[in-house]
This record gives C-alpha cells, structure tokens and sequence, in this order.
C-alpha cells in the first residue's frame, strides 16, 4: 500500500520496542532501542522521537483542529489504527473498518460501511491509509442528524443528479454486501412496502426534502445510517465528545467563529487559526459540486470555469460548503459527490488573503481618520490662537484699508496742504484769516 509520508510500517521483530517507547529489553540499554529504531527508518514526524503524531499536510490538520481534536486525540486515532493493523502494513482494508465496530458483512449497516470505505479512500486503490481514516472517520463522527441523512443520500443518488428515482431505492433495499457469500438482501422486506405505501405510490422521483419525509414517515428507513454513526462515535473518543461539538455547531453564529489553537507536534512552537465547521443544504451542496467539478475518465476533477465567474456571495457561500464535514470526509475522486481539493486549499488561502486585505484597509481607514481628526484640532487651535491676539491688533491691521478707501471716495473738497499754505500767505497770514472770520454774535 501507499505508505505514510515519514512513517514506515513496523516490522514485527520490533514493533514492542517501536510501539512501548521505553527502555530496550536487549542489552539492558536504550542502545539496542536506538540501533533498532536507526535501522527501521523515521517513525513519525521529522524522525524518530520527533513526535507521536503523524505528518499531516495543512489542510488535513486543519479539517481535525476545526473538530475539537487536540494531540491527544490524534494519538488515540493512531492507537485504534495500530491495534486494528495486525500485519503491520501501514493501511486498512473494509474488514477492518467492520473490525472496528465489531459488525459482521451480513448486516443492515454494511451499505454505509462500504460506502464510508469508498468515499474516504483518496488513492482509490482498495485501503485506508492513516490519514483517509483520520479526516474520514473524523469526519463521519462529526456530521449532524440533517448531514446523516444528506450522506444517505449520496449512497442512494449514484448518478448524482439531485433525484431519487424508485429503480435507486429498490437497488440499495436489494443490496447484498461483497464477499458475503450469500445472495440474501440485508434490508428487510418493509422497505420496499415503504415505497408503494408513500404517497400512495404516486411518485417517481424524490428530492432531498421528499427523502426526508418519507424517513420521516418509515424511520426504519434510515436507521442505519445513525446507528452506524453512533457505533463509531463510541469507538473513536466516545459519543459524548462528538454530541458536545453538534452542539457547539448549533449555536447562533458558530459558522464565523474562529479560535487559535496549537498544532499538535509542534510542542506549542506552531500555532493555527481555525473556524467551526459549515453547514449546507443538500441543493447548495449540488451547485457547488456543479460549478467547481467536472467528470473526466470516470473521476471528478477541476472545472475549467471553477471560480472564474462567481460573484461575491457566491464565494463566500463556497467557503462555507468546503468546511462541512460532509465534503472533507469525500475523499475518493471516483466518487460523484467528490470536489478537488485545490479547490477548497485555492478558497481557503482566497479567503485568507482577503480578510489580511480587509484587515489592512481597515487600519489604514483609522489612520486617515485620526489624521483628519488632528488636522481639524489643529486648525482650531490656530483660531482660538487668533481669537485670543483681541480686537485691538485687527483694528490696527484693517486701519489702513480703511484710509485707502477714504481717500478713493472723497470727492476732492479737502485742499491739499500746499493749496493751504497758498492761501494763508495770500491773505496776509494770521490776520488776513481773522478779518475774514466772522464775528462772534455779543
């Protein structure tokens, strides 16, 4: 199988002492334990005591971080791989995901188990390494009541054309699980009565919502699907940490919020910003899968016109389609339901940039408003500056525009002070002007 990128497969000759951690039994020293370890390769991580968590890439670390799920959870994951992996191979095949929960091939639940292998296999070659098992079954534990019922009908929608048709629903009543050796449906005889009962068999096709009521209606129906959730929710951490997420998803205003937590292996050198998890209707689903996919030689790949003429709501709604567990946990490109996932690390990053980008022009709007905000005190200053100088200095600064204007409208009956001197010599001076001057009345 494809092994994990940085962690060899444990031969067994070694694998107490690559397991245990401890002290080497041979030679009494931690000598042998290190030879032993040198010769089977790094374990995980960088090298051998490097971490207890496997290399994951970023988007994968994302997706498990957005569940609640801290280093010690990834162990706990690893510990179940590990225990399940008898021949030290490094990969699962489906008996070991029916190993898991303990169910055997002849079962009701054996479609979704099969389905779950299928779509969360990301090499398509028939086994699970550890990091589909990781983000699948992470994933699978993670869904909702609405998105359990949205997975049941990607098993029933093989075409993928948004319809169940009543030759799909006969199909999967009939199914009859790989390997089994018997020829024996695991669906009971009920649920094709279902079908003539509902609507009183005047129908043809069926939307989600038609879906919904007839499990509505007939709930055995979709009983296998929650008790298979359920089965591996108490395997993997316990129901009650899976039901406290469900409700964190359910509060008001849960699909913005972000929280930063450390990356598990990194010792809390290396921190991350993550979201809850979105949420989607089954129609959204669709279109998104629509607008971004496309089918070439049996696998889904990127559109040519993914992202190139979607508008600003359209890319927002994406960003949350692409962080629902029902999308990351398909992993299969053969599966028809599959989006690449260039696209969502493409939106991801998109969306990274752009909030960086609003961040800077919000800051940069700040700065510009104090800025106005310091020009406008200043200007005051500088008139209450003015203000205080008093009339008195402007009095003195507008006197001479005054005089100016004076002089430009005087209509010239004022003699110039040569004209004066003129007539008062004229006149024979002081005593010319006081016998001209009249007399005062006695």
């Amino acid at each position: 199988g494809r092994p994990i990128a940085g962690w060899r497969p444990q031969a067994a000759a070694t694998g107490r002492q690559l397991r245990g951690g401890g002290r080497a039994r041979r030679g009494g020293s931690d000598l042998g334990q290190r030879r032993a370890l040198a010769a089977a390769g790094p374990v995980m991580g960088n090298g051998a005591f490097a971490s207890k968590v496997p290399p994951l890439d970023d988007h994968d670390m994302r997706t498990v971080l957005s569940y609640g799920l801290r280093e010690e959870h990834i162990v706990a994951f690893l510990q179940k791989f590990r225990e399940l992996d008898t021949h030290y191979t490094g990969v699962w095949g489906a008996q070991e995901m029916y190993a898991l929960i303990q169910e055997p091939r002849m079962s009701m639940r054996a479609p979704m188990i099969d389905t779950l292998f299928f779509i969360g296999m990301a090499s398509s070659e028939g086994h699970f390494i550890f990091q589909d098992f990781l983000v699948t079954m992470a994933s699978f534990c993670a869904l909702s009541r609405e998105e359990v019922l949205q997975y049941l009908f990607i098993i029933l929608d093989n075409d993928r054309n948004g319809l169940l048709s009543k030759q799909e629903l006969l199909r999967f009543f009939s199914y009859t699980p790989i390997g089994s050796g018997s020829r024996q449906p695991v669906c009971p005889m009920n649920n094709k009565t279902a079908l003539d009962k509902f609507r009183k068999g005047k129908w043809t096709n069926l939307e989600f919502d038609g879906f919904a009521q007839l499990c509505e209606y007939f709930p055995y129906i979709s009983y296998p699907a929650y008790h298979t959730q359920e089965l591996y929710q108490q395997a993997l951490l316990g129901k009650a940490f899976w039901d406290k997420l469900t409700a964190e998803r359910c509060k008001t205003g849960s699909l913005h919020k972000k929280f930063t937590v450390t990356v598990p292996g990194s010792k809390g050198r290396q921190k991350m910003e993550v979201k809850m998890p979105g949420r989607c209707t089954m129609q959204e689903m669709l279109d998104y899968s629509r607008r971004n996919t496309e089918v070439v030689q049996g696998m889904r790949v990127e559109s040519q016109t993914s992202g190139k003429t979607s508008s600003k709501l359209t890319k927002e709604t994406d960003e949350q389609i692409m962080r629902c567990p029902i999308i990351t946990m398909i992993r299969n490109p053969r599966c028809m339901y599959y989006v690449p996932r260039t696209i969502t690390q493409k939106r991801a990053e998109r969306a990274e940039r752009a909030e960086a980008e609003a961040a800077q022009e919000s800051n940069a709007t700040v700065r510009a408003a104090a800025g106005r905000v310091g020009v406008v005190a200043a200007a005051k200053a500088v008139k209450k500056e003015e203000f205080a100088m008093g009339s008195f200095g402007m009095e003195e600064l507008e006197e001479p525009e005054d005089d100016d204007e004076y002089d430009d409208d005087s209509d010239g009956s004022y003699d110039s002070e040569d004209e004066e001197d003129e007539e008062y010599e004229d006149s024979g001076g002081a005593a010319g002007y006081l016998a001209d001057a009249p007399l005062a009345p006695q």
